[in-house]
């Protein structure tokens, strides 16, 4: 009886009620980008948060923006077709007025044009002018987001016993190390690049992380010191990887 006992209210914890977890995940962006064209205008200037963190919410998600096509000063007027829609033409006769081509930017005007991208011409469309340019370059526009942190705040709730954990130590002031911080809820994006880097798909590295991160929260809210595996008001995610 002495063993059952044992084995039932310690191994086992039966002594213990149990309760479902609530929890919640909150994440912030930090960071300044300088860049030679800024939402502004097409002039060097500062890219902040403000600027690359666009919706500045989203549910279980974040987006960075790291490049942008960038096209100022547009209103709805005239202009000759890109020539990507591919609507090429001889004379006037090619383009009907007030007709579209499937993937075109606007309405036909009627007339046939001189291309500013090419030696063809190309019909003349109403839109909004000038059109945007879909080439991106090899350089991302913001060449130092690799530098921004993002901090994943965590924080759980057992309702029934009115306990809390969160995993922000006091006086937050690290950055996540993979071999001598790996606790620390603040990351750099270089880091979490090089944590799907390090999975095994270098293509994605380039996109940074557009998949997930995996927190695993380990927590204890024994207050008995001979039960207890932690401090009772510890809560610590002890691991990252990337979701694939």
């Amino acid at each position: 009886m002495i063993y059952i006992g044992i084995f039932v209210l310690v191994y086992n914890k039966g002594y213990q009620e149990f309760d479902d977890v609530l929890a919640s995940v909150s994440t912030k962006v930090k960071g300044y980008s300088f860049a030679n064209k800024t939402i502004a205008g097409d002039f060097p200037g500062i890219w902040d948060v403000a600027d690359y963190t666009v919706p500045p919410q989203e549910n279980n998600a974040i987006f960075v923006t790291t490049n942008a096509i960038l096209t100022y000063d547009q209103e709805q007027t005239k202009c000759p077709e890109a020539v990507s829609a591919k609507d090429f033409c001889n004379n006037d006769e090619d383009c009907a007025p007030m007709t579209t081509k499937a993937g075109g930017n606007g309405v036909r005007t009627g007339k046939c044009v001189n291309s500013s991208q090419s030696e063809n011409k190309v019909c003349e469309i109403y839109s909004w002018c000038p059109l945007e340019n879909d080439t991106l370059t090899g350089t991302p526009l913001l060449t130092s987001a690799e530098n921004f942190t993002l901090f994943v705040k965590n924080n759980i709730l057992f309702p029934k016993f009115g306990v809390s954990r969160k995993n922000v130590p006091p006086n937050l002031t690290c950055q996540y190390d993979a071999i001598n911080n790996t606790l620390c809820p603040v990351f750099r994006l270089g880091t979490l690049k090089d944590v799907v880097r390090a999975g095994g798909i270098a293509s994605d590295a380039q996109r940074f992380l557009d998949r997930g991160i995996k927190t695993d929260m380990t927590t204890s809210v024994e207050t008995t010191a001979l039960i207890a595996s932690q401090p009772a008001n510890s809560g610590k995610p002890h691991s990252l990887e990337s979701e694939y």
